[in-house]
């Protein structure tokens, strides 16, 4: 009976950590910034054109010092590609008579990690010491963190602000009420969980040669169930 009664009390310590885990999984995800003046602005790939807008906003309101707007990622389909067409954010920024030489877009990077990387490696490369990452408001806590651990040489002088895109569906306090939100709660941890497992277990003990070859395809494999499932559970 006793042995029942510590079982029962265990369960519902372990359940009253991981609500409160769940409830605060918004503000620990959600670690964007009020915009400072920086060299260049960045809108990440992704996030339809909700990235690019807040992109657009804070390069009229004067945020970018060196009048640069940088678009990583290629959100054409594939008709797009074959008939030659601009991505739709190159096709906005025009609309609202950004100068194509005000433009830099980047379209080979496919993930955080290389858009970090390109980032990076154009800013040594044009003198630029700042920039302003703009994307959605979960995802900021994993730049974040990728921020610190992705280096180029030359790279401690460096500042990034990261701004949040401006969402309707999300909400750090209560992003467990919309289903969008849940979701890319739910997959912005385990990509952080990810993160930290190559960058603090897997690259010091020497393993990511092994993890890219053996663990990362069936990664892969589980992010697109992943993302397979996501969209029904938001068509639902």
């Amino acid at each position: 009976m006793k042995i029942l009664k510590v079982f029962f009390f265990s369960l519902a310590i372990f359940s009253l950590i991981i609500i409160f885990l769940i409830i605060n999984l918004g503000n620990f995800l959600d670690i964007s910034e009020e915009p400072i003046k920086s060299d260049l602005i960045v809108s990440l790939g992704g996030g339809n054109l909700d990235r690019t807008k807040k992109a657009f906003e804070l390069y009229e309101k004067d945020f970018s010092l060196k009048k640069i707007i940088i678009l990583t990622g290629d959100e054409r389909t594939i008709k797009d590609k074959d008939n030659n067409l601009d991505d739709k954010r190159i096709k906005y920024l025009k609309e609202n008579h950004i100068d194509t030489n005000n433009i830099i877009h980047e379209r080979t990077v496919k993930n955080t990690i290389e858009e970090i990387n390109y980032i990076k490696k154009y800013m040594i490369e044009n003198q630029c010491t700042s920039a302003i990452i703009v994307s959605d408001p979960p995802h900021t806590k994993r730049i974040k963190y990728l921020l610190s651990k992705i280096h180029k040489s030359n790279d401690e002088h460096l500042n990034f602000i990261l701004v949040k895109s401006e969402v309707s569906w999300w909400d750090k306090e209560t992003y467990y009420e919309n289903k969008k939100a849940q979701m890319f709660a739910l997959s912005e941890s385990f990509k952080l969980i990810y993160s930290y497992f190559i960058y603090e277990i897997a690259e010091p003990l020497g393993f990511v040669t092994l993890l890219n070859e053996k663990i990362t395809p069936k990664a892969n494999e589980i992010r697109k169930k992943l993302d397979s499932f996501t969209y029904k559970y938001l068509k639902g």
